[in-house]
């Protein structure tokens, strides 16, 4: 049956917590004896956390992201930043010390009587609500991901099956993590109901009005199943720009988290990524473009121009500035031009460059969508019948159907349900395919009592083969 292991998140997402004395010693001396480059994101963040008095749980759930998904060694400069193997176990440490807490109290109001202490208390109003998914991590050390997440198929935890906590657990963030971390070509959608038990089962419930013999446990997995790739499939139509809103507040940590240094900002829809000087340079000389030097800064000793010591100071201010920001004054004359050459045909900007002169930051921008397009993660986003996984008219139905699930409902009820559910459809593709072994086609085998495997099944022979089945018939 369907187990759904919980992660008291919602308990735990305004909390912060002290960071200890030993844990903040010994990130101090990470940071003094750092000779490196001081401009990564890596000593950016320890400067960051130091100055913190205490650390959100996102924070912690963030730290330990990057510990669960880091790859290099433990003598990696990224590694000792983040505070080594010392800051990795006082996270986890702190996160399950944290998570049990909420558990345990729950627990003992279920043990007291208290029904439902594991499912959220207030009132929920889902066709009225705007649901923005929160950020979840898990671990993706396993090389299939999807066989290391919530769903462990054998027990059910029925007052865990909630919709709510569904769409905390398959979230934008989960796509976007198992989008970074897949192994095949297209989205993995887990495991699927089998269609020849969904027939056993109708087939049962049609003749006897009830289940006899069936396993019920299979019922209660299959609207798991449901529930858990509808609430993807909503991650998905948000990250397709098919939805009431974007989920940037998601989608920003993980951009920075995988463009590491590269990354400098998000505003509205646009990324801003850092550019090498070599890599602006040449993308300017595609263009041939070239900007003369003209500064307005006077050679030395024409100091006779200024009225007072004032205006001399003032040009002294303004002088060693422009030798620290000359180069990048003229590189942002080189953008400006840059971007009056990429506007296309139509009058669309197809690229465009910027430079922060402060900062010594060079930098394109680009859209959010654009960006997930070319990192390939839209052809990805795949239903198992090869549609684009995002719905634009799909989601409100499933939604709509699987508010009517309650812990209260038979096998009998629940079976209703899913039929209900597995007639869903939308124009874009085969909605039932992410639900089902084979989609609607598998549906229409069941309808019509034509699923592959009761059909006979027929042998290819040879004439020769035929020749010696005849002969050997002939001796009996």
């Amino acid at each position: 049956m369907l187990h759904l292991l919980i992660e008291d998140n919602s308990e735990l997402k305004n909390r912060v917590f002290p960071l200890p004395r030993e844990v903040r010693k010994l990130l101090q001396k990470t940071l003094n004896n750092y000779k490196g480059d001081k401009t990564i994101e890596g000593y950016k963040r320890l400067n960051n956390l130091l100055s913190m008095e205490n650390i959100s749980y996102r924070e912690l759930k963030r730290i330990k992201n990057f510990f669960d998904n880091f790859r290099g060694t433990e003598k990696s400069t990224e590694f000792i930043l983040n505070g080594g193997e010392p800051m990795k176990n006082w996270v986890n440490s702190t996160l399950n010390i944290a998570t049990k807490q909420v558990h345990d109290f729950k627990q003992s109001k279920k043990d007291a009587g208290i029904d439902n202490a594991f499912r959220k208390s207030k009132p929920k109003d889902r066709q009225n609500k705007t649901r923005k998914p929160t950020q979840v991590t898990f671990n993706t050390s396993n090389k299939n991901l999807l066989n290391n997440d919530i769903l462990k198929f054998e027990n059910l935890l029925r007052e865990s099956l909630d919709i709510e906590d569904m769409i905390e657990d398959y979230n934008v963030n989960y796509v976007l993590n198992s989008f970074f971390y897949k192994n095949e070509g297209t989205q993995n959608w887990g495991v699927l109901i089998n269609p020849s038990m969904y027939q056993k089962a109708l087939a049962e419930f049609t003749k006897f009005g009830k289940l006899v013999n069936f396993p019920t446990r299979y019922i209660y997995q299959w609207i798991g199943i449901i529930f858990r790739n509808t609430c993807i499939l909503e991650a998905n139509t948000l990250l397709a720009g098919h939805g009431n809103y974007f989920p940037i507040e998601d989608v920003e940590p993980w951009l920075e988290e995988k463009l590491d240094d590269k990354f400098y900002e998000i505003n509205n829809d646009d990324i801003y990524i850092k550019l090498s000087e070599k890599e602006f340079l040449d993308l300017c000389s595609q263009e041939k473009i070239y900007i003369n030097e003209s500064n307005g800064i006077h050679k030395d000793g024409q100091y006779d121009l200024f009225m007072n010591q004032e205006e001399v100071d003032d040009y002294d201010i303004r002088k060693e500035q422009y030798e620290n920001d000359k180069v990048y004054i003229e590189y942002q004359k080189m953008a400006e031009e840059f971007n009056k050459k990429s506007v296309n045909y139509y009058g669309i900007q197809t690229k465009e460059l910027g430079v922060n002169v402060k900062e010594h930051v060079i930098y394109e921008v680009i859209n959010i969508y654009n960006y997930l397009d070319e990192i390939g993660l839209y052809d990805w986003m795949k239903m198992p019948d090869g549609s684009d996984a995002w719905s634009d008219f799909g989601l409100e139905p499933l939604f709509k159907l699987l508010n009517e699930y309650n812990d209260d409902l038979s096998p009998e009820e629940t079976l209703v349900l899913i039929n209900k559910l597995l007639d869903v459809s939308h124009m874009r593709g085969d909605i039932p395919s992410i639900f089902i072994q084979g989609g609607s086609r598998s549906l229409s085998n069941i309808t019509n009592g034509n699923l592959y495997e009761n059909r006979q099944k027929i042998i290819v022979i040879t004439k020769k083969q035929k020749k010696m089945l005849k002969e050997a018939l002939k001796k009996h």
